[in-house]
């Protein structure tokens, strides 16, 4: 580590608290409920996705595909035109 760099790794339970409630509090006034909240919890690809955002700080624009389980998956649109 370097001297410039302040190690976070364990902070004390009261910043943990303290910034964990704000981060709720700041979610709830957007919108969000308890039950959107938990969907990362319970959804390991919403989790990995939310995690790159945060990695990333939102600056990537979305893929137009996903990967899951070594399938990729992506949407098209038809314009109804059939036949080979």
């Amino acid at each position: 580590m370097t001297a410039n760099k302040k190690h976070i790794a364990n902070p004390s339970p009261e910043k943990v608290i303290a910034r964990t409630s704000e981060c709720m509090r700041r979610l709830l006034e957007a919108g969000l409920t308890y039950e959107d909240l938990e969907i990362p919890i319970d959804d390991p690809g919403a989790r990995e996705k939310i995690v790159g955002f945060w990695k990333d700080k939102g600056l990537k624009p979305p893929r137009a595909w996903r990967e899951q389980d070594g399938v990729i998956y992506f949407t098209v649109t038809s314009d109804g035109t059939t036949g080979e």
